[in-house]
């Protein structure tokens, strides 16, 4: 995650933007990131830099969030 995108690695791969996700929900395991048409599945564990408390904050300042953890 960055501050204009999300990449994303494997099946579906690609770099898309911010503005294409309409909201999140934080699970104790990972984000869901939700868009007309589709889901994003981010899980804590595929994380390859930061912590889950990272990913978090930066999804929080780009889409709001719903708790489910």
């Amino acid at each position: 995650m960055g501050d204009n995108e999300v990449v994303i690695t494997g099946p579906g791969a690609g770099r898309f933007p911010w503005t294409v996700y309409d909201r999140a929900v934080h699970f104790s395991d990972g984000i869901l990131l939700v868009r007309k048409g589709g889901i994003r599945w981010l899980p804590d564990a595929a994380l390859t830099e930061g912590t889950p408390g990272d990913a978090i904050a930066i999804v929080r300042t780009r889409l709001t969030v719903r708790e489910l953890s």
